[in-house]
């Protein structure tokens, strides 16, 4: 009896591999191999499909992330490698659950065997797919929304590659040993192989995906930052150690000085006013021209932000000033970074050193009313910057890193004083912001001696009465002589003896 129930267990077995079955009789499962065929395309077309979603979502949130500026959130190619991978991996899987779905479902009999198991590996991959899913999309979302596209440069700070790279890691391993869980406890150890073979096949197909780029993300990067100046150009901004955050965005017209992407010659620049190249002998015009288009109320509030590279000449920005100069116009901001900085240069885009410059052929803040208010006081020292960066102050030797003590002692020590830089024009404009920097760490750090003192606060924190007692009490009164201003001011005293 035993063999004859064999013999027709193997007719039986014979009968439906005939019939197109594959039997995996480890597991206890029948699955014909049509349909084994079709769940695999299926699931390769769902993979690439939903890759393709990740990719292109991702590029998309780089797209949004560009700003007024141009920047742009770029990756590099080791972060588009991995996140590609990332993407890969989680399509593979899910493509792996969606093969799950079609080879275990089917019409549902009620005494049909294994119908309670098939249910419940169904549910199970269902159940993770869009669980993972919900929780991918809104962490996905919240990431970009905070750190791209509102916190303004939050990509320059916070970024998943590669400090945080083993999150992705594990996200991918927990994902696989989940899709197998249920199978797992179905069919225990017979399912390992099985499972063995699934993850190395899975490897193969993520790092085939990985290297299709749906879009053309260089292509995105040339085409967003193409009028980026920092991507045509080279722009390096000089260190500073005190500065100023530019709030008022709509007030600022930004004029660049900036050497060229190939040049032979280091002394090589270019100006740009809002963008646009100009020659040194047009820039009056265009800053005249470009005032004149301003409303005459907004004219007093608006801020010329100089993006300065930190190799160009001094000589070449005093002009630039000079020309400022000219028109009435004062308020003007150096644009700079942090000398001990965290992050890339781009995230610091709107630190500056404001200061302001008497009017030259003006009525407002004329040069020769500001030089006569300063005559009236006391004392002046003399600020003379050498050819190696270094000053003479009151005619001492002080090297760029003591100027802020030496500062510090003639203020202190003084009440009705001034000083009387003269800037070198043949140094780097590296050095002149040093010189600046150390002078006004000086001043910030005796108004907040006097600040805490009297108030219980640094100077930086008071506001209104507060902060007026303070900055009578330490004005920095300080007037630049440059090359430009001297001669300007000497070929004046000529002509008016002439007229004499």
């Amino acid at each position: 009896m035993d063999k004859t129930g064999e013999k027709n267990n193997d007719n039986r077995l014979n009968n439906k591999q005939k019939s197109g079955y594959s039997i995996f009789n480890s597991m206890s499962f029948e699955i014909s191999i049509s349909k084994i065929i079709i769940g695999i395309i299926i699931g390769l077309l769902f993979s690439f499909v939903f890759y393709s979603f990740l990719f292109v979502n991702r590029e998309m949130f780089r797209i949004l992330s560009a700003n007024y500026s141009y920047k742009l959130w770029i990756l590099t190619e080791n972060e588009v490698n991995f996140y590609n991978l990332i993407f890969a991996f989680i399509s593979v899987i899910f493509g792996q659950s969606v093969c799950f779905v079609f080879w275990f479902d089917g019409p549902k009999k009620l005494f049909k065997r294994h119908m309670f198991r098939n249910n419940s590996i169904l549910n199970d991959q269902r159940v993770l797919m869009w669980y993972f899913l919900n929780w991918f999309v809104r962490t996905g979302t919240s990431f970009a929304v905070v750190f791209i596209i509102t916190f303004y440069g939050g990509f320059e700070v916070f970024s998943f590659y590669p400090d945080y790279n083993y999150v992705f890691v594990l996200i991918i391993i927990v994902l696989f040993l989940q899709s197998w869980n249920n199978i797992r406890i179905s069919f225990k150890r017979q399912s390992l192989k099985w499972m063995l073979f699934s993850a190395l096949i899975i490897t193969g197909v993520s790092f085939g995906f990985s290297k299709v780029d749906i879009v053309n993300y260089h292509r995105i990067n040339k085409i967003l930052q193409q009028n980026k100046i920092s991507y045509k150009y080279n722009l390096t901004l000089p260190e500073s150690n005190t500065y100023q955050f530019n709030e008022r965005f709509s007030q600022l017209v930004n004029i660049y000085v900036v050497k060229p992407k190939k040049h032979n010659n280091s002394d090589d620049f270019i100006t740009l006013i809002n963008k646009k190249e100009v020659s040194p002998d047009s820039i009056y015009n265009e800053l005249e021209k470009l005032n004149g288009e301003k409303n005459h109320m907004y004219r007093r509030f608006t801020i010329y932000q100089l993006y300065i590279d930190k190799g160009i000449k001094t000589g070449v920005v005093n002009n630039l000033k000079f020309q400022i100069s000219r028109l009435g116009l004062s308020r003007i901001a150096y644009s700079v970074v942090p000398v001990n900085r965290d992050f890339n240069q781009a995230y610091y885009n709107n630190l500056s050193i404001l200061t302001k410059l008497p009017g030259i052929d003006s009525s407002r803040l004329n040069i020769y009313e500001f030089i006569s208010q300063l005559n009236r006081l006391n004392k002046e020292f003399e600020i003379v910057q050498l050819n190696n960066g270094d000053c003479l102050i009151d005619n001492s030797l002080v090297k760029i890193d003591s100027i802020q003590s030496a500062v510090f002692d003639i203020m202190i020590k003084n009440s009705d004083f001034y000083f009387k830089f003269y800037p070198n024009d043949s140094v780097d404009f590296q050095k002149y912001i040093s010189v600046i920097s150390q002078i006004r760490m000086a001043s910030n750090e005796i108004r907040d001696y006097y600040s805490l003192n009297l108030f219980s606060k640094k100077f930086a924190d008071l506001y209104g009465d507060e902060w007026e007692t303070v900055e009578r009490k330490y004005p920095l009164r300080i007037i630049e002589f440059t090359d430009d201003l001297i001669r300007f001011l000497n070929d004046n005293e000529k002509n008016t003896h002439k007229d004499q």
